[in-house]
Order: C-alpha cells, then sequence, then structure tokens
C-alpha cells in the first residue's frame, strides 16, 4: 500500500500599487500596509482607485488594504496642490494652485493713514507699493499684509503742491505768478 500526504497551501494573490509601495503576493484576508510615492513638485496626494475594496481609507497616503481573494491593482492618483494665501488688510484671499495669477486688493485707508506697501511673502508681488495689484501664488502658504503710513495735510498758499504726504516725503512746491 502507499501512503501519500496532502499539505494544503493557502492561495496567493498579487497585490500591484502603481505610485507606491506595498506590492506582493499575499493571501486572502491578510492586511497589507501600502502608502503613496512622495508627491511630485506641484502636486499632492488624491485618493486610490482601482481594486479599492478593502483600503482603510481611499483618501489616505499612508493606510491599509485587507487582501481580497483575487489579484488586485490599486493607483494613487495625484491632483494639483491648493496653497492657502492669506490677506490681511485687504482681499484676494483663499487657496490656489502655484503659478495661478490672484488679484489682490487693499483696504481703504483708516482716516490720517494711506497706503504704503504689502509685507509678508511678498516674492511674486506684481507691484509691492500698489494697493492693487496681483501675486503670482507659490508653491506653499503665502501671508501677506496691506501697511499705512500716517499722512499729512499740506496746503500751499499762492501756489501748487498741496495735498496729503506721508512724513518725510520730499514735496515739491510751487509759487504763482506775481501779481
Amino acid at each position: 500500500s502507499v501512503s501519500a500526504t496532502y499539505t494544503d497551501t493557502p492561495a496567493l494573490y498579487n497585490l500591484t500599487v502603481v505610485s507606491g509601495s506595498g506590492s506582493g503576493s499575499y493571501t486572502a484576508g491578510t492586511v497589507v500596509a501600502i502608502r503613496a510615492n512622495p508627491s511630485p513638485d506641484g502636486k499632492a496626494f488624491d485618493f486610490w482607485t482601482g481594486d479599492t475594496a478593502g483600503i482603510a481609507s481611499v483618501t489616505s497616503e499612508s493606510t491599509t488594504i485587507t487582501m481580497p481573494g483575487k489579484n488586485a491593482i490599486i493607483t494613487a492618483t495625484y491632483k494639483d496642490a491648493a496653497y492657502k494665501l492669506t490677506v490681511t488688510n485687504g482681499s484676494g484671499s483663499g487657496y490656489f494652485t502655484p503659478g495661478t495669477s490672484v488679484a489682490i486688493s487693499a483696504n481703504a485707508p483708516p482716516a490720517g493713514k494711506a497706503f504704503d506697501r504689502w509685507t509678508g511673502d511678498t516674492v511674486g508681488i506684481a507691484s509691492v507699493t500698489s494697493a492693487k495689484t496681483t501675486i503670482t501664488m507659490p508653491a506653499g502658504d503665502a501671508n501677506i499684509t496691506a501697511t499705512y503710513v500716517a499722512v499729512y495735510n499740506l496746503t500751499v498758499i499762492n501756489g501748487s503742491g498741496s495735498g496729503s504726504y506721508p512724513a518725510g516725503t520730499t514735496v515739491t512746491i510751487t509759487a504763482a505768478p506775481a501779481p
């Protein structure tokens, strides 16, 4: 008589992780750690696509998948990154993708003051001395502030040059022709 020994080997299924890590061969029910590759410049992780049944969180770049009883392919996807622009003392705040031209405008100056300049993360501002201008959104959050300076009234009698000026401003005045 011949005797045979039979060993039951569990079936292995392939997990392919595109643009991430965790690929391999696993038995059904195995919990596998998956992670998206670092985001390319100007991009941010968006979500997992493909055979997503069993993924703990399709919107997390680092998560787990419970291996199904079949081969599975999942892909990490990326979207254009949006960064926060905060405009203090003005308008234009919001979330924008890098390279977007955003209109910014300083609030009306308080009494006795005039707009001076934009301060903070000013790289990309078309004109830091213009109350209404644009900023090209950088690849990161940016904070800018409209600043104001005190102004003083100058009245020229029998001549020109009257107006409101910040302290220290050189003003050209011209006398009126003699009568």
